[in-house]
Order: C-alpha cells, then sequence, then structure tokens
C-alpha cells in the first residue's frame, strides 16, 4: 500500500503490522546526523575518561584538601575527596584547598499555634585553590547547598532526619565544588 508520492520515490509501504516505518527511519536519520554534528564540533562529555578529560581528573585528584576540625568540617572534606578522587590513587599533591565550612537550619513551616513542623538546613562552604607550587589562587569562592526534612512527634526520628538531610546538603555542596574546581582547572 502506497502512502504517498513525492517524485523521485516510490513511496513508503507498511510493514506487516499496518504502520509506516517513516517515522522509525527518520528518527535513526536525525540521531546519525546530531552525532556528526556533535563530533565535528569537538563535544565531549565533562565527566568522559577520555584525552584532555583524563588530565582533568588526574589534577582533580591532585588535590590537597585541608582537613577541618569539626564533624560537619570533616563529613564535608572526607564527602569531597571521595568525589575528587574516588579510587584514592595517591596522586601527588599539586594543589591545596582550604575550606570553612557552615550550617543554618531555619524553619519552614510554623503551625497557628506557633510549632514548626518543617525544617531547612543550609550548608555554606567558603573556600580557596591555590597551586602548591607558586601560591597562586586558581580559584575561590562561596558554594550552598541546602534540603528540608519534617519535624514528628519522636524527638529521635527527627534528629537522624536532620542528619540525613545534612548529609544530602553535604553531598550537593561537594558535588557543585567539584564543578567549580573542574571549570577553574579546564581554564
Amino acid at each position: 500500500m502506497l502512502l504517498f508520492k513525492m517524485p523521485g520515490i516510490k513511496g513508503l509501504r507498511q510493514n506487516g503490522k499496518g504502520k509506516s516505518s517513516f517515522p522509525h527511519s527518520f528518527a535513526s536519520i536525525i540521531a546519525i546526523i546530531m552525532l556528526v554534528i556533535l563530533s565535528a564540533c569537538g563535544f565531549t562529555p565533562v565527566h568522559s575518561k577520555q584525552g584532555d578529560n583524563e588530565e582533568v581528573a588526574r589534577k582533580l585528584a591532585s588535590i590537597y584538601v585541608k582537613p577541618i576540625k569539626t564533624l560537619l568540617g570533616q563529613e564535608y572534606v572526607n564527602t569531597l575527596e571521595d568525589i575528587l578522587d574516588p579510587s584514592r590513587t595517591g596522586t601527588v599533591k599539586e594543589y591545596e584547598m582550604e575550606v570553612v565550612v557552615s550550617k543554618d537550619v531555619s524553619a519552614l513551616a510554623i503551625e497557628r499555634d506557633r510549632t514548626i513542623t518543617r525544617y531547612k538546613v543550609a550548608v555554606t562552604a567558603n573556600y580557596t585553590l591555590k597551586e602548591i607550587a607558586s601560591g597562586k589562587i586558581i580559584s575561590s569562592g562561596i558554594v550552598r547547598g541546602s534540603s528540608e526534612y519534617d519535624k514528628v512527634d519522636s524527638d529521635y526520628a527527627t534528629y537522624v532526619s536532620e542528619n540525613d538531610t545534612t548529609n544530602r546538603a553535604i553531598r550537593e555542596l561537594a558535588q557543585d565544588t567539584k564543578i567549580r574546581i573542574m571549570s577553574a582547572l579546564i581554564k
């Protein structure tokens, strides 16, 4: 069965299920064209482990994050180190990062009887990344992460929720810090 006629094209036929094969072949053609265009422009994913990105991964692994004495700071440093050098390769440290981390808990939902039922945990990191050899500042800034939790009747459950929420905010903060550092190291 002929679906349409165009000069130079005999027409598309329906497949055995009564549907045209045109949408599938058109989508395949568009996908191939997009791949050719992306590869021609030099596009490479930031998280791939090829060529220049191996150099960025090596630089990330060569960052020494100074220890922080608070429990919140230790959790942040450990999370950041896991993200920067997940395999713990023991790379020679070329960069030094100094960080000050703070946490703020604020009420989000307050009932008419002034009971707080929802909290927001905001974690902030003020960082400076220096090249060890020259002392040159590569990147500095403030990164913020936040998450929320509900207050429940059980004090223990609320405590666990706050800790879990703080850990989620720290992971978000560490990921954002890595992205900022990567952009500075790529330049």
